[in-house]
């Protein structure tokens, strides 16, 4: 590897629903924060599945975890802390160069809140494609380079029975505040209602 690159793998990958549906569920990770990275560098859909929200309290959501270039940049994706040392995050956002991830964090950028940890290792779903605007398994895990001290999100049970379609369920992250604004400066969230694969 170049000195500039990160270990990358994918395989040997095992995803559990639990971590899939929890994540999905609590953090905006299905596109990447507009306006704060190349547009080109992504697999981007043209349909914006979440945009608004509420600003969040500081301090309640902190399992959201940013994930960036460098230290003190701007978050280009959010994923979920679900060990104190691994992030569950979008495969999508693999090509904006994930190098530090920012756990804990109100903020869109900086280090005045939260901890900014280093990723060592990137490992992407064994079976992640794309076609179009549609993804399939788009799912990455960040190794972390030391432990966070934040709570893990709390993971859905396995077999699914804790999350039924039609359940209301709370999505976080640094999105577009309406369709054509401008990305939220502070972690936003939104109550939305879970679909089946069918729907």
């Amino acid at each position: 590897l170049a000195s500039n690159q990160l270990p990358r793998t994918s395989s040997a990958m095992k995803i559990s629903t639990s971590i899939v549906l929890s994540t999905v569920t609590l953090a905006s990770i299905l596109n990447p924060i507009d306006g704060h990275s190349d547009p080109d560098q992504f697999v981007q859909s043209e349909r914006k599945l979440i945009v608004g929200g509420e600003t969040t309290e500081p301090g309640t959501k902190t399992y959201t975890t940013g994930l960036r270039s460098t230290v003190e940049g701007d978050n280009f994706c959010a994923g979920s802390l679900i060990t104190p040392t691994y992030v569950l995050g979008a495969s999508h956002c693999v090509p904006g160069d994930i190098r530090w991830v920012s756990i804990g964090s109100h903020y869109l950028n900086g280090t005045q809140d939260g901890e900014q940890i280093r990723v060592v290792s990137i490992t992407n779903h064994p079976n992640y494609t794309t076609d179009g605007d549609q993804m399939s398994n788009d799912f990455v895990l960040l190794k972390l380079e030391r432990p966070s001290k934040f709570k893990p999100v709390k993971l859905a049970a396995a077999d699914g029975s804790d999350l039924k379609t039609g359940e209301r369920v709370t999505a976080s992250g640094w999105g577009r505040t309406d369709e054509n604004g401008t990305t939220s400066y502070e972690l936003q969230h939104v109550k939305l209602q879970l679909k089946s694969n069918e729907e």
